[in-house]
């Protein structure tokens, strides 16, 4: 069944009574069965299709009723939409982080959500879509067109397989999903070429994966067809396959997902009683992390396969203040809630935030903390935005980071000068001037002031920051008649 055309099935037939809430059953194989965890679910997505995932950890996925395009930051968070003006049956991201997006006649290009270049008529009704060795490999009707980067069609293969109950192997009958065997570089298609022979189903054309090589050879084919049978899979929608050959068979009739090893021996089934995962249309390997698009339950599931890394940050943002152009200091803490090692290297946005160390590798269930140092000399009061980006072994993680440069205090004296004529022998009378030693951000800073004359005095002589002091100005008249200049500094 092709993938966007799978969301009005519904459960068929009882699962067998002992699947627990994440069953895997396992049989003898050279290749070992995965260790499944479920890492997130994201829900409230608008019937999604075809999904993928890049090193960054980002989630793209279609919404091919309403035409668009969504992406989701690797905790599950939308980040952006991009509406299109047809219906998105495919995508796919290129080694240089382009975004293919294909639809009938068309295969758009985008660079982040910024539309780069639309390419008509190079391919009809497409299905599915990934890169291997730089070159676009797209499922189209019977055939699997090859582009390079350009879109320069390069050549196609395969063909009809034909009605007449017949294999044909290297032929496709239902041409539904791609994908990659990145260790062999060979091609897993999805196709039902395959010839039923169980019960009503003998003698009738049914899901099988081929493997082919990046040249279009053929390799190889198996298939497990069935229903309500532990290995078998009814309705096959969509595959991927890990870093470890293993391949993985969505059904979104039975809501299981089967793991095969690369010759077709079955490993294991992923089936949660408690959770399931209803009408599975797509699913994408990448990140150690097997992502999974649920129509039915208008949901996508992030699963942890083997020894996957989980990256934490704390504090998730930072901010700081600085007058003076003072250097200032902080720590945030890289967490690894994973069950494998996780390596991750740290970047700045700004010349002003520099960190240590710049990467690392943190084991599982333990921490390192990143020194953080701000050095705001040369910037001019204001508000400074930057980024912390942290990359690791299943995606990437953004820090915001805020630096408030605040200009420095000011001391204020008024009034700031005094004429004065006095008789010889005169009182005293004290002048009064309001000292003010403002935006101290710190409170710890003190004026003190001196007089370079011995016939004038201030008292008080000291005050505090955020204040302000009504200070005495006392002068000695005892002087000779004359003209005297003093200062209070």
């Amino acid at each position: 069944m092709s993938k966007g055309k799978c969301k009005g099935k519904l459960l068929k037939g009882v699962l067998i009574g002992f699947i627990s809430l994440l069953s895997f059953f396992t049989i003898a194989s050279a290749a070992v069965a995965p260790d499944v965890t479920k890492l997130l679910t994201i829900t409230n997505v608008t019937f999604p299709g075809d999904i993928v995932s890049p090193a960054s950890g980002y989630i793209y996925v279609t919404d091919s009723v309403n035409g668009y395009v969504r992406t989701y930051n690797s905790r599950g968070v939308l980040i952006n939409s991009i509406k299109l003006n047809f219906k998105p049956a495919a995508i796919a991201l290129s080694p240089s982080g382009y975004l293919y997006i294909a639809g009938k006649n068309r295969i758009d290009l985008y660079s982040g959500s910024a539309f780069v270049a639309s390419y008509k008529n190079v391919v009809s009704s497409p299905s599915s879509m990934v890169f291997l060795n730089g070159k676009l490999y797209v499922a189209d009707g019977y055939f699997i067109k090859v582009f390079d980067s350009n879109m320069n069609k390069l050549f196609e293969f395969g063909g009809y397989a034909g009605s007449d109950n017949e294999q044909r192997d290297g032929k496709f009958n239902g041409l539904d999903d791609i994908a990659v065997d990145y260790n062999n570089s060979q091609l897993y298609v999805l196709d039902r070429g395959a010839i039923g022979t169980e019960g009503s189903y003998g003698a009738t054309y049914v899901w099988r994966v081929q493997v082919f090589d990046g040249n279009g050879n053929f390799i190889r084919s198996f298939s497990n067809y069935g229903f309500d049978q532990e290995g078998k899979i009814g309705s096959a929608s969509s595959i991927a396959v890990d870093k470890d050959s293993r391949v993985y068979v969505a059904d979104n009739v039975q809501n299981i997902i089967a793991v095969y090893d690369s010759y077709g021996s079955y490993l294991k089934t992923i089936y949660s009683l408690t959770d399931p995962v209803y009408n599975p249309v797509d699913i994408f390997f990448n990140n150690d992390r097997l992502y999974v698009a649920s129509n039915m339950a208008k949901s996508i599931y992030v699963f942890g396969i083997d020894l996957y890394a989980v990256l934490r940050v704390e504090p998730s943002s930072l901010e700081f203040t600085s007058q003076g152009g003072n250097t200032l200091s902080g720590i945030m803490n890289v967490f690894n809630d994973g069950k494998g090692a996780l390596n991750f290297i740290a970047s700045s946005s700004a010349a002003w935030l520099s960190l240590s160390p710049s990467n690392g590798l943190v084991t599982a269930g333990s921490s390192i903390s990143i020194n953080i140092t701000i050095d705001p000399s040369g910037l001019s009061p204001g508000t400074y935005n930057g980024t912390i980006e942290i990359t690791f072994n299943g995606g990437s993680e953004t820090i915001p980071v805020t630096l408030n440069v605040v200009a420095p205090p000011v001391l204020t004296v008024s009034p700031s000068s005094f004429d004065l004529v006095k008789k010889k022998g005169a009182p005293a009378d004290p002048l009064i001037v309001n000292i003010t030693l403002s935006n101290d951000l710190s409170g710890s800073m003190t004026w003190s002031a001196i007089s370079d004359s011995p016939w004038l005095r201030i008292t008080p002589g000291t005050g505090s920051s955020n204040s302000t002091i009504s200070a005495n100005i006392l002068v000695d008249t005892n002087l000779e008649p004359g003209r005297y200049t003093g200062h209070i500094t």
